[in-house]
């Protein structure tokens, strides 16, 4: 009960972190973006909260579900998500107080893309119990 319980949040964790990246897309592709400085560092701060519960969560997951963390689509899972949470820090201190300009737009909408792609491959890891990384 206990794990299909942290696998429910896990599941939800990381449908959070999906929508609130492609939302920091979709505002930035957007011509008239009306988010503030403020309200992009508190949407990065929460998607950083949100990587790292999802960490957690899928740390929760391993032993309970008979695997190993020596277990290549797991240990790319980890290096994965610690290339999506540096990548959102990255935005979050460098990128976001910057002022508008239609080639940092573009940079933005790039790094969110290239995020979105990272949590996809997890995703896809996870379902199919393989991965391409280390191979």
């Amino acid at each position: 009960m206990l794990i299909s319980l942290i696998k429910f949040i896990h599941i939800l964790l990381v449908l959070g972190l999906i929508g609130g990246i492609g939302y920091c897309f979709m505002t930035t592709s957007s011509r008239q973006s009306s988010l503030t400085f403020t309200q992009f560092s508190f949407l990065h701060r929460l998607l950083l909260w949100l990587s790292l519960l999802l960490g957690i969560t899928g740390t929760l997951l391993v032993y309970p579900r008979h695997f190993t963390f020596h277990t290549p689509w797991i240990k790319a899972a980890y290096v994965l998500l610690f290339a999506v949470t540096l990548g959102i820090l990255f935005l979050k201190r460098r990128i976001s107080h910057l002022p508008p300009t239609p080639t940092l737009a573009l940079a933005r909408q790039g790094s969110y893309f290239f995020i979105i792609l990272l949590l996809f491959l997890i995703v896809h890891d996870a379902v199919t119990k393989t991965t391409f990384l280390f191979y």
